[in-house]
């Protein structure tokens, strides 16, 4: 169904294996897939954060929920930057490095599924950068080969 792009079928029969197989994280991966796909990012967000409930080292929910508030934080970002009102301002700055700190939790549990997965290494290169957590830096950046 998926390759197909019949995203309202495959959702309808995950749905009905979620109701028989209630902690089993691949489902709920998929419906976040799938949400993700028809741009419902809060309802994909719902259905990885039960993957990761499920199953915490599975890699792709977590990158992908990693994906999610780092994209938050950006948008947070270009937010503020366009804020007038310094009490505005002074409201609305920290929620990006909430957003980034939540990115980072979900980005170091995938890396720990998946070490050498470049991408997640990048965003942790930047986040560990961001927080100055310099001892984590050196080992990504070796990694990276930097």
């Amino acid at each position: 169904y998926l390759g197909k792009n019949m995203f309202d079928d495959a959702q309808k029969y995950l749905e009905m294996a979620v109701k028989k197989e209630t902690e089993y994280a691949p489902y709920y991966y998929i419906l976040g897939n799938i949400s993700e796909r028809k741009d419902k990012l809060d309802k994909a967000e719902e259905y990885y954060k039960l993957a990761v409930k499920y199953q915490s080292d599975y890699f792709e929910p977590n990158y992908n929920l990693g994906v999610i508030y780092y994209n938050k934080a950006a948008k947070q970002i270009e937010t503020v930057n366009a804020l007038t009102s310094k009490t505005e301002y002074e409201i609305e700055k920290p929620k990006i490095d909430e957003y980034f700190k939540i990115s980072l939790g979900y980005y170091e549990n995938a890396y720990k599924a998946k070490p050498d997965e470049i991408e997640t290494l990048k965003s942790l290169e930047f986040l560990y950068n961001r927080f100055n957590m310099t001892d984590k830096l050196k080992v990504i950046q070796q990694k990276l080969g930097k």
